[in-house]
């Protein structure tokens, strides 16, 4: 196919994607597609939630249900997602617990006993393990847990394809999550390289205009968000502040089909944070690369 049909066929593509997902997670498309000699592409559903700690009593105080009012909510929440991987943060550990008997068609990557503050769970059904550990990020010196990024080599079991899923929880302090920034983007180097096939999603307590945020942009990650589409991620009570990201890396033919922030369900909040989701699509590499 002459290269400005096979350009046309794959922007028509993404255009039908989004109408469909603009209706609702329930017209969700198929997991594969084919771009006629372009081969089969896949989607691959993404979600991010700080589920806020059960073990923040002050959060009552600022507003917020109890853990055991909202977790009905957050459960029902990430299972209609339908999220082939999820990256949570601020679980305590009776939360995984209660979490994990409500999430069975998931495998939890954490970096327990050490800290359960940031967890990256994905499909079984649609992945196969290659090998998973975590990085520590510099921490508070008065913070009770290691901040780290939890990651996972997966295989996609359709389509062959590897990749590196990374989920993290940066510290809050200026100096702190600079570093942290920078030494997240070189664990990520150091692993795959500056263009193997990785997705970072968590709480960076960071917005897109940050020099820390931008550090790791230059690393040849883009946000699923783009700045002009970004809407206030915490407090919900009072949205001010857009810290919660899904990035990737574009090197690898890889596409947004849709982004969002995730507002009230009926009307209730379900955290201090809104979670947000992303879908991308992933092409074959070109032929000869």
């Amino acid at each position: 196919m002459p290269k400005k049909s096979s350009e046309f066929a794959l922007k028509a593509l993404l255009i039908l994607l989004v109408a469909a997902s603009s209706c609702g997670r329930s017209v969700a498309p198929p997991a594969r597609m084919d771009l006629n000699d372009e081969g089969p592409a896949y989607a691959l559903r993404l979600v991010s939630y700080n589920i806020l700690s059960s073990l923040d009593v002050g959060s009552i105080f600022r507003g917020y249900l109890p853990w055991e009012l909202r977790r009905g909510m957050v459960a029902a929440f990430l299972k209609e997602s339908g999220a082939d991987l999820i990256a949570l943060q601020e679980a305590a550990p009776d939360q995984l617990h209660w979490l994990q008997g409500q999430l069975d068609l998931y495998a939890v990557a954490h970096a327990l006993p050490k800290t359960t503050d940031a967890l990256l769970l994905y499909r079984r059904d649609r992945f196969h393990l290659v090998s998973k550990g975590f990085w520590s990020l510099p921490t508070f010196e008065s913070y009770s847990q290691q901040r780290l990024a939890v990651w996972a080599r997966l295989l996609h079991k359709d389509s062959g394809r590897e990749v590196l899923a990374v989920a993290t929880h940066l510290d809050a302090r200026r100096r702190i999550k600079r570093k942290a920034a920078h030494k997240l983007r070189h664990d990520i180097e150091e692993a795959v390289g500056p263009t193997g096939h990785v997705v970072l999603l968590g709480d960076f307590n960071l917005s897109a205009d940050m020099e820390p945020f931008k550090h790791l942009l230059e690393g040849g990650f883009r946000d699923s968000l783009p700045l002009s589409s970004q809407a206030p991620t915490f407090p919900t009570l009072a949205p001010l502040n857009v810290l919660d990201h899904i990035l990737y890396r574009a090197s690898n033919r890889v596409f947004v089909n849709s982004a969002s922030v995730i507002h009230p369900i009926n009307g209730r909040l379900m955290s201090d944070h809104f979670p947000i989701e992303a879908e991308l699509l992933l092409l074959p590499p070109v032929s000869g690369s």
